[in-house]
Parts: C-alpha cells; structure tokens; sequence
C-alpha cells in the first residue's frame, strides 16, 4: 500500500474508533442520566459535564492538551461539585470538586498511554514528601481520636484532592512548553474571574454557580463578591494573588531585544490589581503588598528587575485606588481596624483555649466549628462567635501542635525550593519560582488574618506546588542534558587531538 494510502487508512481508523467510544460514552451517559432522572440537579450537571468532557477527548485530536486546558481552567470553580450526605448542622458532606474529577481523568489518560516509565518515573512527593507525610500522619491520629468521625472524613478527603492535584502538576509537566501553556490558561482564568468581578459588583451579586444559584447582596450591604471561586472575598483574593504574583514576576524582567511585546500582561495585572482593591480586603491588600515585597527583593537579586514596570504598575494601582476611595473609606467606616482586630484576637483566644485541652491531637480535623464552644471562657463567650480567623491556630485546635507545625514546615519547605529554584539559569523557571514564592509569602501573611479553609484557593496553591516541584525535575534534566553534551564536545575535542 502506498505511503499517503497508509497514512490515510490509519487516520480514517482512528477516527473511526474515536467516533465509536464517543457515541458509546453518550449512550452510557444518556442511560445513566434517564436512571437518575429523580436525582439532585447537582448531580444531573455534574455527570452530564464529565459525559461531554470525556467525549470531547475522545473527538478532539489533542486530547491531552484539551484535557489539560479543562483541567487548569476548572480550578477556578467552586461548583459545579458533588455531596454526598450533605444537610444538617453536622453533614458537610463529602465532597468532590470538579477539578479533582477531571484530573483523575487525565491521571489516567497518562498512566494507559504509557506515560509514567522508567525515563520517567511518577513522584509521589517530591522535595516536599516528608512535610506532606506530616500533614497526613497527624490529620488521621486526630481523627482517631476524634468525636466527630464523619466531619474528620470528610475533611480528610478534601485533603486527598488537593495532594492529588499536587501529583497530577508535579508528574504531569514535564517540559517548559508546559510550564508555559500552564501559566498561560492560569492567566486566562484571572482574566475571566476578574470581569466576574467586575459583573457582581455593578450588578450586586454574591456569588454566581455554573449550577445556576446567584445569590445577590442586600441594597445596604458593600458589594464584596467572591467570583465563581468562593461566597466571599477572602477566598476570591487568596485564588487571584496566587496568579497575580507568577504574572508580575513574568513581567518585571526586561524584555530582549527583537522579542514580542507583552502589554497582555500589563492589562492582566491591571485588571487582577483592580479586582483586588473591589475585594475591600484590608488583609488582602497588606498580602499583595508583602508578597510584592518580597518578589521585588528576589527579582533584584537575581538581576531581572526592570525598575521601571514596578512603577507602571504602581501607578495602576494608586489611581484604582483613588477611584475606589468612596468604596475604600465606607469599608473603613462600617468595620474600624480595631474593632476588626478586637474580634480576630478574641476568636484567637477561643483557639488557644481549645489547643491548650487538646495539645497532641486536636479536636479532629474539621471539627472546630462544632467543638470550640465547649472551650469557651466566661469573658469570651460574650464575644463573636465564629470560627477562628487564623488558619495556623485553626489547624492546630484540629490537629494538635504537632499537625499545626507540620503546615508551618510545609510553609517554610515551600518557600526555600522556591528560592532555589529561583537560581535557574532558565528565565521561564526562574520567574515561575519567584511569583510562586511571592504567592506562599503572600498567602502565609493571608493565613495569620483568614480561616485560609476556601477550597479553590486551596486547591490551586497544591496545584502551584507541583508545578514548582515540576519545574525543579525539568531544571535537573535540562542541566544534565547539557552536562552530558558538554562531556560529548570534550571528549571528541580530545579524541581530535585538539
């Protein structure tokens, strides 16, 4: 058979086969839908939205590359998510998030085409194994000693989707042409969030759900959305500064000469520092700025500051603020610092009251909310009741000091990989480790003031980890690779005579 004559007989079977799994996957998914027809409707959408993304990749000639795109761009969702046995005042339920799901599908999309061998191996931690060890180890002591065993689970299963996500970054890139369509659809989705936010707050709306549910503010009310990300601003603020950081680090270099201009970026971090300010997000503001800090002095350091985007991008930031100042000085108003401070330092002492009669296992992972008042003194039970405003006390009521200081090891493991990755040689690499150092100095500042428990951002922070961890194994082999050609060039150099 002629060559072209192969070539078409073997397109025309792929696509024959493809055609074939995907009119098999919609009957399945058709028969599946009609069976459950009296189910939640959270239930029909989600099933129906995994149908089309599985028959999507089965049509599409890249599938990898359209999985992977699905992948980044749901991390921005809250919902569409499932919950079993959800309701009731102790029924969270247990949940599974959209990005969760559709990782696994591209999990396993890598692991049946043969991805995962010998040249390259699957990580199960990478340089940040033994803190994640840690963090496992002392969630499931406290939640065998635990009361609330169901809330235990089902906070524990979150904790399993997030370190799924960590692999699926940390094995799944594997190039710098990933890192980049990576970085480049994570910048699509601040874009996107970003004139969501816009959107809510002209229209006064909470939150919007692919599910449909739109919850709206009262007329008295400030306009504080939280995106498609979370029911607050914290949550949206916490997901966007992630993004916002990689994307200035990207920019503050000095662009080559004969290279192509990068104004997207500028318009990005302009419309991410706008939506920032909208948040009305005292601790947020003070996290961009510490964050900011630091990306300048590890930019500065490592010679790949351009002075002069530092101002644009203060100057975007000073005028938004001005045009924001009416909405700025009534959140001042309507929540004085000190108040707000007054309530966080009280909701602190409840925490310290409950890690000082649980201080080895906490009192379960998840089960503060239903427990710490049962701790509480008389002085403070007058005060506001809520669940403590300070992530490091709140993992260390649930877990015990030693799971409280397993996050902080966490935290300060994270942090020293990204400023020795910010020594690469390759610039990609090097920006990538200094927003991504930015973001964990950022969020950690984040943590002291904020639950930090918004689900989305939590999951695109693991996800942030993997892709450092990814991009540390890309380092190492492209260094080894040019070690080993520069060991070529010498020896045949000597064989020469030269």
């Amino acid at each position: 058979m002629p060559a072209d004559r192969q070539l078409y007989h073997r397109d025309n079977s792929s696509f024959s086969t493809a055609g074939l799994l995907t009119l098999i996957v919609g009957c399945l998914a058709g028969g599946s839908l009609v069976v459950i027809a009296d189910a939640d409707l959270r239930w029909l959408i989600v099933i129906s939205l995994v149908a089309v993304f599985i028959c999507l990749i089965l049509a599409v000639p890249s599938r990898e590359k359209f999985a992977w795109m699905s992948l980044v761009l749901s991390l921005q969702l809250l919902d569409p998510a499932v919950r079993l046995f959800y309701g009731g005042p102790r029924r969270d339920g247990l949940m599974f998030t959209l990005a969760f799901l559709i990782g696994l599908c591209v999990l396993f999309m890598y692991a049946v085409s043969g991805k995962f061998s010998r040249n390259y191996p699957f990580q199960w931690g990478g340089a940040l194994k033994w803190p994640i060890v840690l963090l496992f180890a002392t969630s499931a002591a406290s939640l065998l000693h635990s009361h609330e065993k169901f809330i235990g689970v089902g906070t524990m299963l979150v904790q399993v989707e997030l370190y799924v996500l960590y692999l699926i970054a940390l094995n799944c890139v594997r190039s710098e042409e990933d890192l980049r369509t990576t970085l480049k659809w994570l910048f699509v989705t601040l874009g996107i969030q970003s004139i969501i936010y816009y959107v809510e707050c002209i229209y006064g709306i909470y939150y919007i759900s692919p599910l449909g549910q739109i919850i709206t503010a009262q007329e008295s009310e400030l306009k504080r959305p939280g995106g498609t990300i979370s029911h607050n601003p914290f949550g949206f603020a916490n997901f966007i500064l992630l993004i916002m950081l990689i994307l200035i680090a990207e920019f503050l270099p000095a662009r080559a000469h004969g290279a192509a201009p990068r104004w997207y970026k500028g318009i990005l971090i302009g419309m991410g520092v706008i939506a920032l300010i909208l948040t009305l997000s005292r601790s947020a503001w003070i996290s961009f700025l510490v964050g900011g800090a630091w990306l300048v002095i590890i930019a500065y350091r490592r010679r790949i500051l351009a002075y002069q985007k530092i101002l644009y991008i203060a100057i975007v930031a000073g005028v938004a603020a001005f045009v924001a100042a009416p909405l700025i000085v009534l959140r001042l108003q309507s929540s004085p610092l000190q108040r707000s401070y007054d309530e966080r330092f009280a909701l602190m002492q409840m925490a310290i009251n409950v890690i000082i009669h649980n201080p080895i296992f906490g009192v379960g992972p998840g089960a503060y909310e239903v427990s710490y008042k049962n701790y509480l003194t008389a002085d403070l039970a007058d005060k506001w009741l809520w669940t403590v405003h300070n992530h490091y006390l709140l993992r260390t009521a649930e877990t015990g000091i030693p799971g409280g200081l397993a996050w902080i090891l966490l935290i300060v493991m994270g942090i020293v990989q990204a400023l020795r990755l910010s020594k690469s040689r390759r610039l990609p690499i090097r920006t990538l480790a200094i927003g991504c150092g930015a973001g964990i100095v950022a969020v950690a500042q984040q943590m002291y003031w904020d639950m930090w428990t918004h689900v989305v951002a939590q999951e695109l922070f693991w996800f942030l980890l993997g892709l450092m961890g990814a991009a540390e194994v890309i380092d190492r082999r492209a260094r080894q690779a040019e070690m080993l050609a520069t060991q070529r060039v010498q020896a045949a150099d000597i064989s020469s005579g030269r």
